[in-house]
């Protein structure tokens, strides 16, 4: 009788042991599914930015390419200053 009551109590222990154990790890995975889904929206705006700035990247590559001499004319006139001789240049104030 001695030694069922004292592998009943073995046995409980054992399975509050376990049951702890595994709360602990449900807990860590817990956290670690909360982590990862806010890694997963981070990283998602990040691709829509990356996709944003190849659209922007092949759109104007393509202006570019397109018109290189519109393109290569207004540089000059804006960026750089140059115009055609007898051009009259108008600002804003």
């Amino acid at each position: 009788m001695e030694k069922r009551v004292k592998a009943i109590k073995i046995i409980t222990i054992i399975s509050v042991i376990i049951m702890f154990i595994c709360i602990i790890v449900l807990t860590c995975q817990l956290i670690k599914i909360g982590n990862l889904k806010e890694k997963n929206k981070s990283l998602n705006l990040y691709k829509e930015q990356l996709l944003e700035d190849i659209y922007n990247y092949n759109t104007t590559n393509a202006y570019y390419g397109n018109n290189r001499q519109e393109f290569l004319e207004e540089y000059a006139r804006e960026v750089l200053g140059w115009g055609e001789s007898g051009e009259i240049w108008y600002t804003k104030k």
